[in-house]
């Protein structure tokens, strides 16, 4: 099999559901392909159960489909039947289709079923759906094309049908129009849909159907046997008004199936210029196609949105945007594809207003960034988890990620007009949240800073003091503010550089390693914590005390219910160290455990089957970049302080890395590693 390829052909094998999307748009496969899966628009939200919450909202499933053969309607079997014959669903990754194929053996009823489902990444809101079915019978056939609004979050507001249009010979036409809104939001959406028929249709009746919370289109017609028949759906969607919606699915079906398929295809072509190649070991290399197709259908370029730790896989954590984004998969696109990045960035700056609210909420000064944050740039954490208002570290998550884009790009304009004041917020905000206190071990009077009662990067770990992450990456934010005022002829408050220099961290002398916080006692962790001082954020640890803490740390993980991400910064570590033998087993256990079939779909934590955890996608690309390859992110643009490394069987490791207006082939192999600057296409 390619390692573009993820199919399965065995009904009876475990199957977690792919999706297709564009980073705008969204859908969920299923097993038979007939629309049974959920869509979203990334940042279209709606009111939850819970009064503080939003979720981001189920759109009306627009692309359900049904097939009556006389007797049955296909809708109706379950995975167990022994109805579908010569089974199989494929995901071509690198056009980022999904396709199923099968035969419905029902009795003497017998048709060959075809459905093709992509979401076009040369426009962000249309979605097409092909559906190609030979009967080979002669009789009756109904076919159901409907927008399932029971499988939705949106209230409807209007619905206007199209009639039948014949458009040539054996060709026709329908559309019809939803416009519908989410709760709390003064927001319309508009659903268009245009069904396209070809074939030799005969004694063709249609209806429009408006029962039940579905509307569309039932199509009854005598079957030939044999013969092919097909109906292609184009739908946009979008907060547009209904003229133009149906005039955008209008002008798709016109440029036809085809040639959509092809624009959209050269579209994902050129993303996956950015394709990391592996060679030496083909089930890694089909890993990492996943892990980047993941990645890349939850981010697009110029939306100004950020990646949920599901992407648009599904609605899981509400689609709320968490750390994640920032530490875990903006960094692993951020040399790759750095305008897919530039969303994540421009999400936090544009939502600065919101965590300058959450600020005042809570009696400090600048930006406190939300734990859980939607459209609106609030603060969404559900009112029963008390990780919205204890896990603070988040505000340093993203000031690293701001730093981490003018690194990438030197783009001093930027830095003036965008970062600068996020950055300045958040440095104030840590100004304002730290308790000083006398350090009696100091000769002179100097104070040192404590942040208490948080909530660890290992969650397990809450009501703590002096958290090492959040202690660390909180001095590291202060200290950027103060280059980024410098950088840019501002002023910085001498008073972020003090707090930052006498910022504390729990230390054991005896063990030389760097506590998780003060007074912990060996427990178990859920996730990295100490260790992301060693990598992302570069502190100066005595290289003794970031080996221990490497070597300590990874004893205590939660291997069994803890998130995929973690053994990716132990994987880092490893190479980094020149380790080749800890790098293989850290990089395996970031990733193998939590693969899930057909489709090597990851799931959250070992235990369980939460899909596609895009937060482990963004953490096993790291580990190549940052681990395999030894590149790091300095004030100066690309570096590569760290010697290469291979995972034991690889022979073969080669990226395309971007930065500051360049672009570099980087190839490691055992030998060593070779950086070559691409010339600019002529």
């Amino acid at each position: 099999m390619s390692s573009w390829t993820l199919a399965t052909n065995n009904l009876l094998a475990p199957y977690t559901p792919t999706f297709v999307a564009n980073g705008a748009l969204g859908i969920t496969g299923d097993w038979l392909g007939i629309g049974k899966g959920d869509c979203h628009l990334a940042d279209l939200f709606t009111r939850s159960s819970d009064p503080a919450d939003t979720v981001r909202a189920r759109l009306p499933a627009f692309h359900a489909l049904d097939i009556h053969n006389g007797l049955h309607w296909l809708g109706g079997l379950d995975r167990n039947t022994s109805l579908v014959r010569g089974y199989r669903q494929e995901l071509d990754l690198r056009a980022a289709t999904l396709t199923t194929r099968y035969r419905w053996h029902d009795g003497d009823r017998r048709i060959d079923i075809a459905i093709d489902l992509f979401v076009c990444r040369h426009e962000p809101g249309l979605a097409v759906q092909r559906l190609t079915l030979t009967p080979h019978f002669s009789g009756p056939l109904r076919l159901s094309a409907l927008t399932d609004e029971r499988r939705g979050d949106l209230l409807r507001d209007q619905l206007a049908a199209e009639p039948l249009r014949a458009t040539a010979p054996n060709r026709a036409d329908l559309g019809w129009t939803l416009l519908c809104s989410p709760a709390q939001r003064d927001t319309t959406v508009a659903i268009a849909t245009l069904l396209q028929l070809a074939g030799p249709f005969e004694a063709l009746e249609h209806s429009f159907v408006d029962t039940c919370g579905s509307s569309g289109v039932q199509l009854t017609f005598h079957a030939q046997a044999d013969a092919t028949y097909t109906l292609t759906r184009y739908v946009a969607v979008g907060r547009l008004d209904a003229a133009d919606a149906l005039g955008q699915a209008r002008r798709a079906g016109e440029i036809g199936y085809a040639g959509l398929h092809a624009a959209h295809a050269a579209a994902w072509e050129q993303l996956w210029e950015g394709a990391i190649e592996i060679e030496g070991d083909d089930h890694a290399q089909r890993v990492v196609r996943a892990a980047q197709y993941a990645v890349l259908s939850s981010l697009r370029a110029g939306s100004r949105w950020s990646v949920s730790p599901m992407g648009l896989s599904s609605r899981g954590y509400g689609g709320h945007i968490f750390w994640d984004a920032d530490i875990w998969i903006y960094p692993a696109v951020l040399l790759t594809h750095p305008e897919l990045a530039q969303s994540c960035v421009e999400y936090r700056c544009d939502r600065l207003e919101g965590a300058r609210a959450k600020a005042r909420q809570y009696g400090y000064a600048g930006a406190m960034f939300p734990w859980e944050s939607d459209d609106l740039g609030v603060e969404t954490t559900p009112s029963w988890a008390p990780c919205g208002q204890y896990e603070q570290h988040i505000t340093a998550c993203v000031a690293i990620a701001a730093w981490q884009w003018w690194q990438a790009t030197g783009d001093l304009v930027w830095l003036r007009e965008r970062g600068w004041p996020l950055l300045r917020d958040c440095a104030n905000f840590w100004a304002s949240r730290v308790t000083p206190q006398p350090d009696p071990e100091r000769l002179d009077p100097q104070q040192v800073y404590h942040i208490r009662d948080v909530q660890a990067a290992d969650e397990y770990a809450i009501h703590v003091d002096d958290n090492a992450w959040t202690n660390a990456s909180a001095a590291r934010c202060l200290q950027l503010a103060a280059r980024a005022a410098a950088l840019i002829g501002e002023t910085a408050p001498p008073l972020w550089e003090h707090v930052a220099e006498r910022m504390y961290l729990p230390f054991d002398p005896e063990r030389r390693i760097t506590l998780e916080y003060e007074g912990y006692t060996d427990a178990i962790i859920k996730q990295a914590d100490v260790v992301l001082l060693t990598y992302p954020l570069e502190s100066p640890l005595p290289a003794d005390v970031a080996a221990n803490n490497a070597r300590y740390y990874a004893t205590r993980v939660d291997a069994d219910h803890g998130p995929a991400m973690t053994y990716a910064i132990h994987a880092i570590l490893a190479a980094a160290a020149g380790d080749r033998a800890l790098l293989s087993e850290y990089l395996r256990r970031s990733y193998e455990p939590n693969l899930r079939p057909p489709f090597l779909s990851f799931s959250e934590t070992p235990d369980q089957d939460y899909c596609t955890f895009v937060t482990g996608a963004g953490g096993l690309l790291q580990a190549l970049l940052f681990g395999c390859c030894g590149a790091r992110l300095t004030d100066e643009g690309l570096a590569f302080p760290h010697p290469p490394t291979l995972p034991s069987g690889w022979t073969r490791l080669r990226v395309r890395l971007r930065c500051r207006g360049s672009t570099y082939q980087v190839v490691v192999t055992p030998k060593g590693r070779e950086v070559q600057a691409i010339p600019p296409a002529a």
